[in-house]
Order: C-alpha cells, then structure tokens, then sequence
C-alpha cells in the first residue's frame, strides 16, 4: 500500500482543523525528493504531534458526573454490569457521542497510518539524495544519519506506548486557592511496568479531591491529631495525584500541612516517580529503593502482594529490609488515594490488605471523629471502567462491598462487630482515557517560527479530551462497624 492509497480523508481534516499540521496533507511528497531542511521541519512537526518533544500543557476540567450514589442505594445489578448500565443509562446522548467519537477516532486513526506509511517509505529511501545535494546546508538536523533515526524514532512511536519514549506533560488543576501545575514525565510503557504513563483516572481523582481537601482547614482535628496529616498513595504511577496534593499542601500552608508519600513495586517506575518528584520540589531525592525523604513528599517501595501474604493466617513471610523500611514509613494514614491500579482481579485482594494495614482506624463512619463529607479517613479509589476490563472493576465491588444502612455507625442494638472497610460513596465520571492506541496531536502550528524541539520552551494546549472518551468509577471507602454472627 502507497500513501496515496489513503489520502480521501486529508481535505476534510484539514478543513475542520484549520492552520495546523495535518500530516497527510503537510508530510512533502518522497517522489519530488525533498530537501534535507524541508524534511527536518516535517519530522519536527510529526514528533510534535506524537507528543514526543516539548511539553504539552492539560488543562484538567471538573467533570459533569455521570452518577452519584450512597452505598446503601446501590443496585447490586448496577455494580456488576457497569458497561450495560453505561449504555442504558441515557441512550440517545450515549449513542451521539458514541458516533462522534467514532468519527474522531476515525479521522485520527486515518492521519496516524498516513504517518506510519510515509515513515516506513522514508526510510526504506536510506535518503540518498539528500547526501547528493551540494545546497544541502552543513547542519546537524539535515544529517542523513540524524533525519533517518528521528524517522525510525517517529515510526516507533506510532506503534504506541510500549514503542514510544519519555512524554512531558504539564498538568494544570482548579483549586479553591488558584490554578495548579504538577508538571510530569511519562516514561516508556513495558508489559511489567504500567505505571510508567499516566493513564485517565489520575488526572480526574486529583482534580475532584481539590475542594474537599481546601475544606480541610476549616475542620476540626480529632482529638490529640498532630497538625501535619499523613497521606499515602498506592500504585502511584508517575505520582500525579499524591503531587498535585502536596502541591496544593504547600498553597495552602500555614493553614495545612501534610506529609505525603508516594509508594509503587517496579523499580523503572520507582526511579520515574523520584524524577516526577524533583521536578516539582527543589531538594534533591535520594534513591527511590526505601524510603527517601523530599520534604513533604516522599517515594517507598511497596509490595502489595507482600503485605496479602503477611496479612493471610497461619503464614509467616520474611521481609527485605526496603520492604521493612517502606512499612514502617507511614504505619497509619489519615488518606490513601489510588487511580487505576486495579486491572488483575488479585490486585482487588491485595489492595484491600495493604489498606487494612495503612489506612487509619481512629475514623469509622458514625463516630465523633470520621466527617463522612470529608476526604480524610477514606480511601479515593478510581478506575477506568473498559469492556476488557470489567471482570477486575467488579473484583474491587466484591472485595469491598457496600455498607448497609443498619450498619453505618455504632449501634448499640449490635452485639458483635467487626470493624471492615466497606463501600460508603460511588460516583461516575464522563472523560478521557489515554488507554490503547497512539493518538496524533492535530493542534501542531504550521508556522514553524512558533515550533521548537526543545522541551524547555515548547508548550501545547490540551484540556483533556485526547485519547478514548470513558466511563470512570470513584469509590470511597471507610472503615465501618458490621454485625457479625
């Protein structure tokens, strides 16, 4: 197949998205043999829109919510069949969106295979002409050997995220006290290291956490409670979500202070999250092996599996001394926050003893010292609901399941209780997630006066609709008195 096999869609595309860089219709035709600086500029211009040079600014909105339910009103065949509950729940204004999602996906996907056609064509050329050229300029960027590795670079990219290299993100949050920019790199995406990229639930759980955790200073600290909070997150990726709290922490600071720790298993991530973390903090971090301090904000290993089996009877496990050191770091924790760290259905099982172990017991729900309206004593918990996947979002329902209305709080017709971590709050959000194939930047300037490779200086404005528009699920979950036989 040539590139002029798919070029029917490139007039249309380039009419909606005016005066940007549309590949099928701005990549320079091979046959004319363009010239070393014409094809340096297209290849500027494609590692732009593949997001693999500068830093491209997201602009996080507060989403409408899709639903909004008290676990005690949950409908049991509404937790486990939430892709069905999805499409029934609004039929016309699912199948709209449906369609225009279709058709972006469409017209996106038409623009990336054009990229990759002309890619592999160009470099199956080996760009002999360009060495010919006795007007070629003797600068770096037109080197053959520079033009043909940008070009497999770029071809890699466009087979996704498990090809692709590092990507600079600048995250910027609403916030009671003013906007928020978390700044992020996302690494390159392995089978044994997801965590390396942002995916959609962190953005969407920092952004909703922001005004409750502002409401915190107005809150009343449950007796002999130090100032300084301790927050953990779990499975925390490139630490999206425990950074942009802090960063909103040290806005807010006299007025509230928190110790927040970020924890994660693979060492590749480990290593992105310590970089994620100067980004944003000025002191230098120690090795992420451990427990490394960053004033506020600290980076652990934590094996989630690890705690399961400590947690299992009858059984005893030895630790590595990091592992000792990671759970000694914040034994109890006024909040754990995790997003999208659910997609085995074990992981549920897991999570559940890693939050049994570190999330605080001094708020059950009922008693004097746990705020149901507040983010502290809980754990936030957001995932992506995908067709693949709702197997693992029904595990975290069944592993914690919802708390009923006779049991939230003390009761003292209630003889025997046990203290459980249940199911108190659920809500869906309508957004985007970054999940499955590459999507190409249409926004890209033509004007090249205005593009810059350097990653210090380029910025792209994006308010969070790239990539799949998804359904995501928030669960928060306290620890509750349940009656027991």
């Amino acid at each position: 197949m040539t590139v002029e096999d798919v070029a029917p869609l490139s007039l249309r595309t380039a009419r909606k998205h005016g005066p940007y860089f549309i590949p099928s219709v701005h990549l320079p035709p091979l046959k004319h043999r363009p010239r070393g600086s014409v094809l340096a500029q297209a290849l500027s211009h494609l590692a732009l829109a593949l997001r693999l040079d500068g830093h491209e600014n997201v602009h996080v909105p507060m989403l409408e919510r899709a639903s909004a339910k008290k676990a005690d009103a949950l409908d049991k065949r509404e937790l486990t069949d939430p892709i069905q509950a999805q499409a029934q729940e609004s039929p016309v204004q699912f199948q709209a969106a449906a369609e225009d999602q279709e058709t972006s996906q469409a017209e996106n996907l038409f623009e990336l295979r054009y990229s990759r056609i002309w890619l592999s064509a160009l470099v199956k050329t080996g760009l002999a002409w360009v060495d010919d050229d006795p007007t070629r300029a003797e600068t770096a960027d037109e080197d053959v050997t520079v033009l043909l590795d940008r070009a497999t670079e770029l071809l890699s990219a466009c087979a996704g995220k498990s090809a692709s290299g590092p990507i600079f993100r600048i995250y910027h949050f609403n916030s009671p006290v003013g906007s928020l920019a978390v700044k992020m790199r996302d690494g390159t995406l392995t089978a044994d290291a997801l965590g390396s990229r942002t995916w959609g639930s962190a953005p969407i759980l920092a952004q909703q956490l922001m005004s409750p955790f502002c409401r915190l200073v107005n809150e009343k600290k449950p007796p002999g409670k130090t100032s300084a909070m301790q927050i953990l997150e779990l499975g925390a990726g490139t630490g999206l979500v425990g950074l942009a709290i802090a960063a909103l922490v040290q806005r807010m600071k006299p007025n509230l202070r928190a110790n927040v720790c970020l924890t994660d298993f693979h060492p590749d991530v480990l290593e992105n999250l310590a970089f994620n973390v100067r980004q944003n903090f000025s002191s230098d971090l120690a090795e992420p092996a451990g427990h490394s301090v960053q004033g506020q904000v600290s980076v652990a290993h934590l094996d989630w599996s690890q705690v399961s089996k400590e947690a299992a009877p009858d059984q005893s496990h030895n630790s590595t001394d990091d592992h000792r050191e990671a759970l000694s770091a914040h034994p109890q924790n006024d909040m754990i926050v995790a997003a999208d760290c659910c997609y085995e259905r074990h992981h549920a099982v897991w999570l559940r003893a890693t939050v049994e172990r570190y999330l605080s017991r001094e708020y059950v729900l009922g008693n004097d010292r746990c705020n149901e309206n507040s983010p502290l004593g809980a754990l936030h918990l957001l995932n992506a609901i995908r067709a693949t996947h709702s197997y693992e979002s029904r595990a975290i329902e069944e592993v914690f399941p919802a708390v009923a209305e006779p049991t939230r709080g003390q009761n003292d017709q209630l003889e025997r209780t046990s203290l459980q971590l249940r199911i108190v709050n659920q809500m869906d959000f309508e957004g985007y997630d970054d999940f499955g194939p590459p999507t190409l930047r249409l926004d890209v300037p033509l004007d090249h006066a205005r593009v810059s490779t350097s990653a210090e200086h380029t910025c792209w404005e994006q308010h969070s609709t790239a990539g799949t528009r998804t359904r995501f699920r928030y669960h928060q979950i306290r620890w509750c008195q349940i009656a027991v036989e």
